[in-house]
């Protein structure tokens, strides 16, 4: 017998088990083979989930041929960057500088520090966008989001011990339900104390929730008395330490899981990515140093790292409460670093301080990351030896990187920073390996043209020192650019998923949504 000769569906049912590159393959074999695979709705999902990166979502109710619908359509609105619609919700409340962007949330502190006021948005045009808030019994200083996997809203509280001299201050980590504002059901401690502080002024915070793992990094990185930096890693339902880490000042300041129980932390101290192993179970004895370390470019002497931060969106999960059909692969996932690099305090450079620092963006694949990680020996790598193959770095001075939450899967969104005085396109980055390939099977050039608002770089780029770097800083990591047909006045853009967000400043008064789906 041969395969021919097998029902419809066991075909279909072999098919969904072969690589979407080779089902391409298979189609050229015969007629037979090129109309099943053509007019199988799954094994078509299956190929546009593949060539999308996504993964799909078992939660939602709408058929096969509905969610390949939408996943076609959103494909190719991202592909030209032409919005489905467009619409603009007022911020009427006084924003603090407490933001998020995912599960669909937009979210914003407000001035007070004691309430938080989230958006979700909307994904037509009929829908309203309809504010809501949450408010706490002490004062805010950040907080973090786990929506899709658990429903999760935790907001870390700074307050004033009573009596205390001198005056100490309590920082603790409260657990709500997030579409509830209720205290989180499976947390078995709603409120944990983290630690004390002698200081009023508020740390700068870093937290990331993944699983059963809620890491939290406190840096009080404006500080005269130069605290050292604490992390502090909690199994979060139980409240449970897993473990903590001091560092010296100025080390540590964001974070990005690799998986539920890998974590990077980049060091600006050492100007090194740390790869952390968490404990998997309470026996288990925490690491007293990282599992592994990549060098990050060599600096000129009298050049120091300032600040590094980053994100990667989706966080790797273990379960999702999304209804929507599906969602960007965590895993092909791009990261992204926001590095900025200046002359060093106390080395005659005041002035050059202010003139002469230089902001780089540089993003990799989370996988590649978990690759490096799996495979890195237990010395530091030089940056030459893991870098420039798997990387894209970009020059950053004159874009407003304030805001990290400008990645979403493998794309990267990004505005001029003079956008609100002379109205600028904004672009989005696509660093998807098929995205790449149909661009430079469509003839896509290498730089925009009147006729196509695309380009496509495949070849290895290398920043210009700028009396920063020590070493060259090549890379050559693919992608395509896309260029918006209008200019716009934004302080900033944001992106997830579905939309590009566009800020207006003024303490946030309003957000204007592109859907793309």
């Amino acid at each position: 017998m041969e395969i021919l000769d097998l029902p419809t569906e066991l075909i279909v049912r072999i098919c969904l088990h072969i690589n979407p590159p080779d089902l391409l393959s298979c189609q050229l074999t015969c007629k037979i083979l090129h109309d099943i695979i053509q007019r199988s709705v799954i094994i078509q999902y299956q190929c546009a989930l593949h060539a999308a990166s996504a993964d799909d979502n078992p939660n939602c109710p709408l058929s096969l041929s509905e969610r390949l619908a939408l996943l076609r359509q959103g494909s190719e609105a991202w592909k030209i960057l032409e919005p489905k619609f467009t619409l603009t919700i007022p911020v009427a409340h006084s924003p603090s500088g407490i933001y998020d962007l995912t599960g669909g949330i937009y979210l914003l502190g407000n001035y007070a520090r004691l309430e938080l006021h989230y958006v979700e948005l909307p994904t037509s045009s009929e829908e309203k966008s309809v504010w809501r808030t949450i408010s706490v019994d002490r004062r805010i200083i950040d907080m973090g989001l786990s929506v899709y996997e658990h429903d999760l809203l935790a907001v870390i509280t700074t307050s004033l011990i009573c009596g205390s001299n001198p005056e100490t201050y309590e920082i603790c980590l409260v657990f709500f339900k997030f579409s509830t504002g209720e205290p989180h059901p499976l947390a078995r401690e709603p409120r944990i104390s983290v630690t004390t502080s002698r200081f009023e002024q508020r740390p700068a915070v870093g937290i990331e929730i993944v699983g059963e793992n809620l890491v939290l990094v406190l840096a009080h990185y404006n500080n005269p008395s130069r605290p050292d930096d604490r992390v502090f890693i909690y199994e979060w339902k139980t409240g449970r330490l897993k473990m903590s880490l001091v560092a010296q000042y100025h080390t540590y300041s964001g974070l990005i899981f690799l998986s539920e129980s890998v974590v990077v932390f980049p060091n600006t101290q050492n100007g090194t990515l740390e790869f952390w192993e968490i404990p998997s179970s309470p026996g288990s004895i925490a690491p007293l140093s990282p599992r592994c370390v990549l060098s990050l470019p060599q600096l000129v002497p009298g050049e120091m790292i300032s600040n590094i931060s980053c994100r990667g969106e989706p966080s790797p999960m273990g379960g999702n409460r999304s209804t929507r059909p599906f969602h960007p692969s965590a895993n092909d996932a791009i990261v992204i670093f926001n590095m900025r690099v200046q002359p060093r305090v106390g080395m005659q450079h005041h002035l050059a301080m202010m003139q002469f620092g230089h902001t780089f963006t540089f993003l990799i694949h989370r996988s590649a990351l978990l690759e490096l990680f799996r495979s890195a020996p237990a010395t530091a790598v030089p940056w030459s030896q893991w870098g420039p193959n798997i990387s894209r770095w970009l020059p950053a001075d004159g874009l407003p990187t304030r805001w990290i939450t400008t990645t979403s899967g493998q794309r990267c969104v990004s505005i001029m920073e003079d956008a609100p005085s002379s109205p600028s396109e904004y672009y989005v980055f696509d660093f998807n390996p098929h995205s790449v390939r149909v661009a430079l099977m469509e003839g896509v050039k290498a730089y925009m043209t009147e006729e196509d608002r695309r380009m496509v770089c495949t070849s290895s780029t290398t920043i210009d020192p700028a009396f920063a770097f020590a070493e060259e800083v090549s890379s050559c990591l693919p992608y395509v650019v896309t260029e918006s047909k209008e200019r716009y006045a934004f302080d900033g853009v944001l992106l997830d998923e579905e939309r590009v967000l566009g800020i207006y400043l003024d303490r946030i008064r309003a957000v204007e949504v592109h859907y793309f789906g």
